[in-house]
């Protein structure tokens, strides 16, 4: 199997981008904001993250990663001020990246509260592209969970015989189908940052009111 850039240039892959189309225009339309930024571990050609992300509503997107864009950056220390963004897409950035975990500190650290992060991977159940380290997905949504993100929705893509199927995490509907779990090429997980709530008191704290002297 080939590099990244050649594998979206075959026909299956050209499927999966129109398919990978229809869920980004979902996923990104209530998306606002100043900044969207795309995280590119290498040259990944095709069409990358770039024209999906445009499907958002801000006021620009910018492509970063060690193999160019807009911006040459190590994912693993991007050059972006705390909360400035509004959208990451890690377009096979922590499969092709080096430490998955930092890169997804990063992506917490970048983005505002209420941003999105729109993850694509390989599924590791099938064979991936050269250069491709495939992920843990069950792991990866562990370690979300630890860095404050909740699920939107979860999508399927490149099952034999099937169209893509999505789950709603947050209004409570069905999760994709075993046969689109386990044939699927691509899986598209897009979560949303949470707010830091306030820390709450002490349960057993007692205030403590200093008698005033009699007079």
């Amino acid at each position: 199997m080939g590099d990244l850039p050649q594998w979206y240039r075959s026909l299956r892959g050209r499927r999966l981008l129109s398919e990978l189309d229809a869920v980004f225009a979902g996923c990104t339309e209530h998306v606002f904001g100043r900044y969207a930024l795309v995280l590119e571990c290498g040259a990944t050609g095709a069409r990358s993250g770039l024209g999906f992300a445009a499907y958002a509503t801000v006021d620009r997107v910018v492509r970063m990663g060690p193999g160019g864009g807009d911006v040459r950056a190590r994912c693993e220390a991007l050059p972006v001020k705390k909360g400035e963004v509004s959208l990451v897409v890690a377009w096979h950035a922590l499969e092709c990246g080096g430490d998955a975990g930092a890169i997804l500190d990063e992506c917490t650290r970048v983005l505002a509260p209420d941003g999105h992060l729109i993850i694509v991977a390989f599924n590791a159940l099938h064979l991936t592209p050269r250069g491709v380290h495939p992920l843990n997905l069950l792991r990866l949504r562990i370690n979300l969970s630890r860095r404050g993100f909740v699920s939107a929705s979860e999508h399927c893509l490149g099952a034999p015989f099937a169209r893509y199927s999505y789950m709603k995490a947050v209004r409570g509907r069905g999760a994709p189908g075993l046969w689109s779990r386990l044939l699927c090429r691509v899986v598209v997980l897009h979560m949303c940052k949470r707010e830091a709530a306030p820390t709450p008191p002490p349960l057993y704290a007692k205030t403590v009111v200093e008698a005033s002297p009699a007079s």
